[in-house]
């Protein structure tokens, strides 16, 4: 990790993640990916998937820590999302970028989607 008294520590751009999505089936029993490209000497990811309640609550998702999820039906009348921060070789982090899944529609049992996301 770059530390104060090394040259390139305020010049070095952060890891980060560019072009952040998600594709696959939101719906119960769906297979979602995290898709992107890494910059800035990102050389790893810290993943963690967020359920977002229709009252504006969440809660990160207990044992999911990859790039890909399998929605229970627990998902059903929530909203999914993926938060992502990059980390170089030298373990420094860069910022937390946020995808929601199918572009924060409402999780339904079926692959039809019908609302929007809280909005915080």
């Amino acid at each position: 990790m770059l530390t104060e008294n090394d040259d390139d520590y305020n010049n070095e751009p952060l890891p980060a993640i560019v072009d952040l999505s998600i594709t696959g089936d939101a719906f119960p029993g769906g297979k979602l990916q995290m898709c992107g490209y890494s910059i800035n000497g990102a050389v790893s990811c810290i993943f963690k998937w967020v359920q977002h309640f229709k009252d504006g609550s969440y809660r990160y998702i207990e044992g999911t820590t990859g790039p890909t999820y399998t929605g229970p039906f627990d998902d059903v009348g929530t909203f999914i999302d993926i938060e992502v921060v990059a980390t170089d070789k030298y373990g420094q982090q860069g910022n937390s970028f946020i995808c929601f899944a199918h572009k924060g529609l409402l999780i339904t049992s079926a692959p039809q989607f019908t609302q929007s996301p809280p909005t915080s």
